[in-house]
């Protein structure tokens, strides 16, 4: 009972608290406090509802347009573009947070700056491009030195924890993760502390310590739930699925990936959503459930048919086949052409990705070398202009005193 009044305490707190900072934001007629409700927005939905982010940057993009305001315009491109590599439009995304970080860079703002890396390093991630996402993220941490704001300097280091874990490189993943949840835990982020716990979890199912595995993703939950955090709870139930189905207890490990499927959906991030029938599908495919498994993984097939979100489509369609070579074999042929035709058009979407490769990595090399170079820090410029001006007013109090003499 605790437990249970705590979550609607938090349900009812987030709606109450969200629902007013969205009154402010409509109300609002300065693109200041424009932009900062704006972010604080999307700051809660970015792990909630991705549908309700890109409205809201839509929303602020449009007040942006009306005020002909460059902040404003640039500051919806980050909200929309981080709405947008989540949602399998990663190209679109990505353009338009490049967009942003030239913006961003042009007025030294490092804390926007330091954000906006490690967004573009998530949609490499969310690409599968885990060598490329790297990159970013470390030029996310390299920006963060320069960033005044605590919750941002360190962002990236568990996103690079997470990329590094996909490229085999379990040391390192392990302690930029470990320095990540060090750092949130002083913060007292309870979200941050989901995500931390989640990869270090992750990290350990990959190197086969299962028990440590549980152990993380039982705390990933728990601070998921104290947070109100759907998509950390979809994770965490994710996980404690794989974990319980790797130390073989099948029908604890339906439950958790059927509730998966159900927080995933919440949050509406269209890949972990077909991750989530993709693996839902798999366990009953172990149970030798198989008309169960040919439902959930055509349900994810058609989520990802309808988004174009080919890699998630090849996966769900050679489950299927998998599943038809033991029950239907004359389907089998077919699955297997439907593949052949889906793997051309992922590889025309990374050759049309590609070309857009190639900009962002020059711009990468140019940011880099701005970096080498050294900057003047927003506050140092400040603290240097009002040194100027106080030196103007010396020496024209000076001036006039001359005159008077």
């Amino acid at each position: 009972m605790r437990n249970l009044s705590f979550t609607l305490f938090m349900f009812f707190w987030t709606i109450f608290a969200y629902g007013q900072s969205y009154d402010e934001f409509v109300a609002s007629n300065n693109i200041d406090e424009k932009c900062r409700l704006a972010e604080k927005i999307a700051l809660h939905y970015v792990s909630t509802n991705i549908d309700s982010l890109k409205l809201i940057g839509e929303q602020l993009l449009s007040f942006s347009n009306s005020k002909k305001s460059k902040k404003g315009i640039y500051t919806s491109y980050g909200i929309i573009g981080n709405a947008m590599v989540r949602s399998a439009q990663e190209k679109k995304g990505l353009e338009l947070l490049r967009k942003a970080k030239n913006y961003f860079l042009s007025v030294e703002n490092y804390d926007k700056v330091t954000e906006i890396y490690n967004e573009i390093g998530n949609g490499y991630q969310f690409l599968g491009d885990y060598k490329e996402a790297v990159k970013w993220y470390e030029h996310s941490l390299k920006y963060g030195e320069l960033s005044t704001d605590e919750y941002t300097s360190d962002m990236a280091k568990i996103n690079i924890a997470q990329a590094l874990s996909h490229l085999k490189e379990y040391d390192e993943a392990v302690r930029y993760a470990k320095e990540y949840r060090d750092w949130v835990l002083k913060l007292g982020s309870l979200k941050s502390l989901t995500n931390a716990y989640a990869v270090l979890g992750s990290i350990a199912l990959e190197r086969g310590q299962h028990r440590d595995a549980i152990n993380y993703f039982q705390q990933c939950y728990e601070f998921a739930l104290k947070a109100g955090d759907n998509s950390g709870q979809g994770h965490a139930y994710t996980n404690l699925g794989i974990a319980k189905f790797l130390e073989g207890k099948m029908e604890e490990s339906v439950d958790y990936f059927k509730k998966a499927i159900e927080f995933r959906e919440k949050v509406n991030n269209i890949a972990l959503i077909c991750d989530a029938y993709l693996n839902y599908g798999g366990i009953m495919f172990e149970l030798s459930r198989y008309d169960e498994a040919i439902q959930y993984y055509t349900i994810g097939l058609k989520i990802a048919q309808k988004n174009e979100k080919y890699a998630n489509e090849i996966e769900l369609l050679e489950a299927l086949k998998e599943v038809y070579e033991t029950v239907d074999l004359e389907e089998v042929e077919k699955i297997a052409l439907e593949i052949e035709r889906v793997q051309k058009k992922e590889f025309a979407r990374t050759k049309e990705q590609s070309k857009f490769d190639v900009v962002l990595a020059k711009e990468l090399l140019e940011s880099e070398e701005i970096y080498k170079s050294g900057f003047t820090n927003e506050n140092d410029k400040w603290s240097f202009y009002i040194g100027l001006g106080i030196i103007f007013i010396l020496f024209t109090f000076l001036a006039i005193r001359k005159k008077v003499e």
